[in-house]
């Protein structure tokens, strides 16, 4: 290799890419910017730079992802459902996977994060 950047279609660097992917895999670490839509990482998968339009769009998920966790951990719920429902909010589940979770209609579950969302800044100004 006579080049120091990576070339898609260089043999050296697709097999040095390669031994690197399989090496970060291996210990476990989730690499956000290779996450795909299919991910079954949930966070991987919000976070995935690819589903992003913009660098903006990016970081506004980003915090509101950030402040739903903090949420979690700080906010006070009205029932151990609430608290469940948020929980699988804030790591990235879809309505869809937590109607699957627990058994409750999708439509019943975006009004209840709506409403807990509400809830949450209304009752934590702190955060």
């Amino acid at each position: 290799m006579d080049h120091k950047i990576l070339k898609e279609t260089c043999k050296g660097c697709l097999h040095i890419r390669n031994i690197w992917y399989k090496y970060i895999d291996d210990t476990g670490f989730i690499d956000i910017e290779r996450a795909s839509p299919n991910s079954s990482n949930s966070i991987a998968k919000l976070l995935s730079l690819n589903a992003f339009k913009s660098e903006d769009t990016y970081n506004n998920k980003l915090s509101y992802y950030v402040w739903a966790k903090q949420s979690l951990n700080l906010g006070k719920f009205k029932s151990q459902k609430d608290k469940t429902i948020w929980e699988y909010h804030a790591d990235g589940f879809s309505t869809r996977q937590i109607e699957k979770q627990l058994g409750i209609s999708q439509s019943w579950i975006v009004r209840k994060i709506q409403n807990i969302k509400s809830y949450i800044a209304s009752n934590n100004t702190s955060m």
